[in-house]
């Protein structure tokens, strides 16, 4: 299966080299191996190959046609056994070493017309042999019945059914005219009781063909579904791990920051314009702005001459001198510019204007080093809105997470508030003095006002490139501490930094244990220890609350759950040691792969 795999696309090295280079080299390529979990979905599978492509197709299963030509051989020799004529003997003789060819050599019952005519010639064969030792009163009559299966499942019921009656006409007329010491109807009863069976075998192996037909088309039909699931767990088991390995975020403001900040340092520009194409409606939306914040969007008619030059040009183009014959560029002072189409997997997704308010700013080094850029940014860019719309997809569960935090504490809040003020008025209707109540209103507004504040900012706080683990831990834990009282200490033995997005989800799963002491642990101390060597890490945190029994802790527990399943994204193990009245430890933990 091709799986996915890191590689620089202008050079074609492995991802060895990803850790040193700049945000614009990640790029996300196709590369012929197997991993291990591919494999092993291919081995779960029966060795249905997984290849782009190539199906494995599920034969339809014949009934053991030649087990059953021996058996009717056995029974004809057994009926013939007391009869001593040549004939017999010789026929006998005759089908025992086509059954013996057949079983070294059996008919494939694949339905072509070769299959048909060796079907055909079979029964034939058969027919003219026990027409000659007695027609109906042979004793290898019943040898005829597997070769009517096998014409079934050869080619259906209506070609069984053809030879089924050919062979009854050829023997009912062979049983007449050498045996006339039976009457005609005695002939003409045994012929129809011989059709009518031949009939009913015919009827019964062509249904049974068709039923096995139809488990072959659904067996092939899942496996094709679990072959397009297993290619899914292998790309989405690859975006996983690139993600995690990643020396920057793919977000695609830090791509774009990044990049223009990067450009600064190479060119000399006054003005920087980055505009994508929408798919939805083909319209070029300007997603930075440097020197041109009044851009708005644009359609591919609407374009600059000069934009519409660089989507036709293989390569940066630039504009020494954009007087009105040529058009204006994209910011209203520019009088020349550098101009760049951004093409990624053989699609154009977006143009790059670096430009100035010079006439001839702009060398053909310059140009040069956009091309250099160009490429590798395209890839960035592309990669960051892919993976822009992998994260909507968790984006309901996240919001689902906030509301629930909302209702949970403040919405219980200000419905507590709303109790308050009903009280009040019912007090001031009865003329009590309403000063203390007011008094007691305003400082549960505060309240309320507070843990807003606190709540968004818990949510604002993350981990960044110039904010690590044990910063953001120390910023977090010392609200907790002022706003829930609690003794909080940290432990830390931190020589080296995660991947930024390994860093993260420890975070949040750091987070989402404190809070959960903080709530609902009736906690008095909290210890919160962190080490990393920047391959591997481990966080506790640990309480002395009032515990609980990991194996019956609510289905419904969406804390524990986001835990457990943010610490599998990054591939950790996470154990929780509590008993009831001993309080929690939470310890995650992150080996190098």
């Amino acid at each position: 299966m091709a799986e996915l795999d890191l590689i620089n696309e202008n050079d074609g090295t492995e991802s060895a080299a990803i850790e040193s280079r700049p945000l614009l080299t990640p790029v996300i390529g196709v590369r012929k191996s197997t991993p291990r979990n591919v494999a092993s979905a291919e081995a779960d599978l029966g060795n249905y190959r997984l290849e782009s492509g190539e199906r494995r197709e599920v034969e339809v299963q014949t009934p053991p046609i030649e087990l059953f030509r021996w058996a009717s051989l056995a029974a004809g020799a057994i009926l013939a056994a007391g009869d001593l004529h040549a004939v017999i003997w010789v026929t006998g003789i005759l089908l025992l070493i086509y059954a013996g060819f057949r079983t070294l050599r059996p008919i494939v019952l694949t339905g072509s017309p070769r299959v048909a005519a060796e079907v055909g010639l079979e029964i034939a064969f058969h027919t003219v042999l026990v027409a000659k030792t007695g027609a109906w009163s042979s004793p290898f009559v019943i040898v005829i019945l597997p070769t009517v299966v096998a014409a079934a499942f050869a080619r259906g019921y209506a070609f069984a059914l053809e030879l089924s009656t050919a062979a009854t006409v050829v023997l009912a007329f062979w049983f007449d005219s050498r045996f006339n010491n039976h009457t005609l109807s005695y002939a003409v009863a045994m012929s129809a009781a011989w059709l009518a069976l031949f009939l009913l075998v015919s009827l019964v192996s062509s249904y049974s063909r068709h039923v096995l037909e139809e488990n072959a088309r659904q067996q092939t039909a899942t496996l094709d579904r679990l072959g397009r699931l297993a290619e899914a767990n292998a790309l989405l088991f690859q975006l996983n791990k690139i993600a995690q390995t990643l020396p920057s975020s793919l977000d695609m403001g830090e791509v774009l920051d990044s990049t223009i900040s990067r450009l600064r340092d190479l060119i000399d520009f006054d003005a920087v314009t980055i505009m994508l194409l929408d798919d939805a409606d083909r319209t070029w939306a300007p997603v930075r702005q440097v020197g041109n914040p009044d851009q708005v969007t644009l359609t591919t008619a609407m374009l600059p001459p000069v934009l519409i030059q660089a989507l036709g040009q293989v390569g940066a183009w630039t504009e020494s001198h954009l007087g009105a014959e040529r058009g204006a560029g994209l910011w209203p002072d520019a009088a020349s510019g550098i101009y760049a189409s951004l093409s990624a997997r053989g699609s154009q997704i977006g143009l790059l204007a670096l430009e100035s308010a010079k006439p001839g700013q702009f060398e053909q080094t310059d140009v040069e080093v956009l091309d250099g850029i160009t490429d590798s940014f395209s890839y960035a860019v592309s990669n960051a809105r892919l993976f822009s719309r992998l994260r909507t997809i968790g984006a309901e569960e996240e919001r689902t997470r906030i509301a629930r935090d909302l209702h949970d504490q403040i919405g219980q809040a200000l419905a507590h508030l709303g109790f308050e003020i009903d009280r009040a008025k019912r007090a001031s209707d009865r003329g009590e003095p309403m000063s203390p109540r007011l008094v007691e209103l305003r400082g549960e507004v505060s309240g309320v006002t507070r843990m807003v504040r606190d709540t968004l900012y818990d949510l604002r706080t993350d981990v960044t490139e110039s904010q690590d683990m044990l910063a953001t831990m120390e910023l977090f834990l010392s609200r907790v501490k002022e706003r829930a009282g609690l003794d909080v200490s940290i432990a830390h033995e931190a020589t080296g930094r995660l991947p930024l997005i390994q860093e993260r989800e420890m975070w949040r799963i750091a987070k989402e244990a404190v809070i959960n002491v903080e709530r609902h642990a009736k906690a008095k101390s909290l210890t919160l220890t962190w080490r990393s060597d920047g391959r591997s890490a481990e966080l506790v945190v640990s309480d002395d609350g009032v515990g609980m029994d990991p194996d019956k802790a609510r289905s419904d527990s969406y804390g524990m759950i986001g835990m457990r399943e943010r610490a599998a994204t990054i591939g950790a193990r996470m154990e929780v040691d509590s008993d009831p009245g001993q309080g929690t430890n939470i310890r995650v933990s992150l080996t190098s792969p």
